[in-house]
């Protein structure tokens, strides 16, 4: 039996190498942990971009249909004579405005439809009844500074960003070592 005294003193670079290994392996788990949640993230977000681009359809929608009631109502009025023909002419101006934004809008919210589909993997037919109504309103009680401390605790990067630097610090130890002179003890 024999032990190397200054290099690798009793099997200190084994448990080195071991907690490296244990350290990467928690690194690939964290980061499979953060790319789901990612995933869940990208998907609310594409969730709510398709929300507001339908809402903003609806708007546009609403507005095509009073532009179009207005204009018949004005068009009436000047086959009685209350009215003039410009603003006929007028309202025909407002009401090919508003189908090339209600066309702006169709296609922005079929854009989102496509991108929300593509993120959730979700076949190409599939159709959303109902969306979230919007809301413009913050919860009360935000308390940044412990959400910060939350995060920095708890974040997969963060913890990966130290687990790193732990291997390296490890790494660097084993280096240190293995530059030792050596002096074997045997018995």
């Amino acid at each position: 039996i024999a032990q190397d005294l200054w290099k690798n003193s009793f099997g200190a670079k084994e448990r080195n190498t071991e907690k490296m290994l244990e350290n990467q392996s928690l690194i690939l788990k964290d980061q499979l942990e953060e790319q789901v949640a990612q995933k869940v993230v990208n998907a609310l977000v594409d969730y709510w971009n398709f929300s507001v681009k339908d809402s903003s359809y609806q708007t546009f929608e609403q507005l095509l249909k009073n532009t179009k009631t207005i204009r018949d109502l004005t068009i009436r009025k000047q086959g009685l004579g209350l009215s003039e023909s410009f603003e006929v002419n007028q309202w025909n101006a407002l009401l090919a405005q508003v189908e090339g934004q209600m066309a702006q809008a169709t296609a922005e919210k079929d854009e989102a439809r496509r991108k929300l589909i593509r993120t959730l993997n979700i076949p190409e037919d599939s159709t959303f009844t109902k969306t979230s109504p919007l809301s413009e309103e913050l919860p009360k009680n935000l308390d940044y500074e412990s959400d910060i401390n939350y995060a920095f605790k708890n974040r997969a990067d963060f913890k990966n960003i130290q687990r790193k630097r732990e291997n390296a610090e490890l790494a660097l130890k084993n280096a240190k070592s293995d530059a030792m002179p050596t002096l074997k003890v045997a018995g």
